[in-house]
């Protein structure tokens, strides 16, 4: 429950003729929730939002627990299973969490007891069968996910090597540990297209493949920029205008193997250079 009064966002006191400023903040201890102070006020909301989400959970554990046998039964789920990669063995749990986050509309922080309560009243009643939607949804997607990975995880061709490269590291970034915490909704919402994509590219691949290895080296040149500037920090620590550019070479990868699935925006290399200008 909500044991931590109100928590006001910044709390000040003087120490040794200056002034500490810290940001008080619930984190998400997997089993509990911990209040703590952060140094920095972005770290702080993130994880605020992701401790308030688990407290929910606690607090719901007996609908979670029907939700967990609900997501159990869908195919994408149970291949999960057995896969060995950390976003594999927190998918469900992470499904979980953004699904409390968004309908209880964790964008707008609660910071006190009363706002708790209040927000778990108001939305509750409809949680199970919204939730229960949504995770079918995300069930199809990690099957679409798990049958694309069985492919790359059969004998390529020698000739393919660098498109079984490429395709590895594109749904490694799209499935990364924590992509389900991260990823926006409207992005995320795009991710069966970007996998179709990507089932046009191995479809095609054989009939073009020095087309393909050209291709390639642009995006990897690309992805290259893209990571040193990031430099391993996660998605939502980067700048807007380099997550931009991130979600468009995405779309630029649509419009060179499946151009007739279309791309949520405009792209080009031209488009992509001058978006890189602005990282």
């Amino acid at each position: 429950d909500w044991i931590f009064g109100t928590l006001a966002e910044t709390e000040e006191r003087p120490l040794g003729g200056m002034t500490l400023r810290r940001y008080p903040s619930l984190h998400d201890d997997g089993d509990a929730v911990v209040l703590a102070h952060d140094e920095d006020l972005e770290q702080a909301r993130w994880a605020h939002r992701w401790g308030t989400a688990r407290l929910l959970a606690l607090r719901l554990a007996a609908q979670l627990r029907d939700l967990r046998k609900h997501a159990g039964q869908q195919p994408g789920f149970q291949k999960l299973k057995g896969e060995k990669s950390a976003m594999a063995r927190q998918a469900l749990d992470q499904a979980l969490l953004r699904l409390l986050a968004e309908h209880f509309q964790l964008q707008r922080p609660v910071r006190s007891e009363a706002d708790f309560r209040a927000r778990l009243d108001a939305h509750r009643g409809d949680f199970v069968p919204a939730a229960q939607q949504q995770l079918v949804a995300w069930g199809q997607l990690f099957a679409q996910y798990r049958s694309l990975m069985g492919k790359l995880e059969k004998n390529f061709p020698l000739a393919w090597a660098h498109a079984h490269r490429d395709l590895k590291q594109q749904l490694s970034a799209l499935f990364c540990e924590n992509f389900l915490q991260q990823v926006p909704s409207e992005w995320l919402a795009e991710y069966p297209r970007f996998l179709q994509a990507v089932e046009h590219r191995l479809d095609k691949l054989g009939g073009q493949i020095g087309k393909d290895r050209t291709q390639t080296a642009e995006l990897e040149a690309y992805q290259k920029q893209y990571q040193t500037r990031a430099a391993g920090r996660p998605l939502w620590q980067q700048s807007e205008p380099l997550q931009t550019f991130r979600w468009m070479l995405e779309e630029y990868r649509v419009s060179l193997f499946a151009q007739q699935l279309g791309t949520r925006l405009p792209v080009s290399a031209k488009r992509l250079n001058k978006q890189w200008e602005l990282c």
